[in-house]
């Protein structure tokens, strides 16, 4: 996979994930405020915001934020890999 594949695709899951996250917190507890979600990074799946279990549409966010964390993780160590080639 060619490193402009992976950047897109790994932007592409980051913000899916983010508005799968988006799109479950609208179904949060009446007293939890509307902008808590961007202090925390587990938004999508801490239980005492919501007050049920895991729906779908969170796991979704959750796998899909996954998907884009474990490609950051990808681009990061191609790019070290290119600025240093081995000898």
């Amino acid at each position: 996979m060619s490193s402009d594949t992976l950047f897109w695709s790994t932007m592409l899951a980051v913000v899916l994930g983010h508005a799968a996250g988006l799109f479950a917190w609208r179904k949060r507890r009446s007293g939890v405020a509307f902008w808590l979600w961007m202090t925390d990074p587990f938004y999508f799946i801490r239980p005492s915001y919501y007050g049920t279990r895991v729906t779908a549409i969170q796991a979704l966010a959750g796998v899909l934020l996954l998907a884009g964390l474990i490609g950051v993780v990808l681009l990061v160590l191609g790019a070290a890999r290119g600025a240093h080639p081995a000898p």
